[in-house]
């Protein structure tokens, strides 16, 4: 109901060539994928914020919670540094950010969608993310479903994004770091 959103909402939408068959041999690159090829053919104002989600969440942003430019938001999720570890070895070793501190991981990349961004901001890592899960799902082959997480995490942090946390979404009703208070 795109109605409901009201006047302060703009929604920029894209068409791609996809299939069925590209969707399924991308898997859960599709995402990453979609996301930078939205940037690269949508200028979006300077003041824009963009908000990605999945499709199986609500988004409940209370109060005034927005991004800053710098300063994107993301949900916290508790994978913690997992990643790390099941990234930085082997044949994407290269990838691995090496001034990244297990502090910052845990505090700053520990992170999921929802992502809250501004134009600049979600350029930044946009432009980075497909090439990121492209090294993870080399690493991690194409079933790991936190794959696009970990890369986002990847791209965020060459972009020097680190991402503030806030409890933003609703979708596991035993996960006590989502936004059920606001329900």
């Amino acid at each position: 109901h795109l109605h409901l959103l009201g006047r302060q909402f703009r929604i920029s939408m894209v068409q791609l060539p996809l299939d069925s068959t590209t969707a399924r041999r991308f898997g859960y690159m599709l995402k990453p994928w979609l996301t930078a090829a939205f940037a690269e053919r949508v200028k979006l104002p300077a003041s824009a914020s963009v908000v990605i989600i999945d499709t199986d969440e609500y988004l409940l942003i209370p109060g005034a919670i927005a991004a800053a430019a710098g300063q994107p938001l993301a949900q916290p999720y508790a994978y913690g540094v997992r990643w790390l570890s099941k990234i930085c070895s082997g044949s994407t070793a290269d990838i691995c950010p090496h001034d990244l501190s297990i502090a910052e991981a845990k505090t700053h990349y520990a992170i999921g969608v929802p992502y809250v961004l501004m134009a600049a901001d979600f350029a930044a890592v946009a432009s980075r993310w497909f090439y990121y899960m492209q090294r993870v799902v080399e690493r991690l082959g194409t079933n790991d479903i936190l794959a696009d997480q970990y890369a986002y995490a990847l791209a965020a942090h060459a972009a020097k994004l680190p991402h503030k946390t806030s409890s933003m979404m609703v979708s596991n009703s035993f996960g006590n770091s989502e936004a059920w208070a606001v329900v």
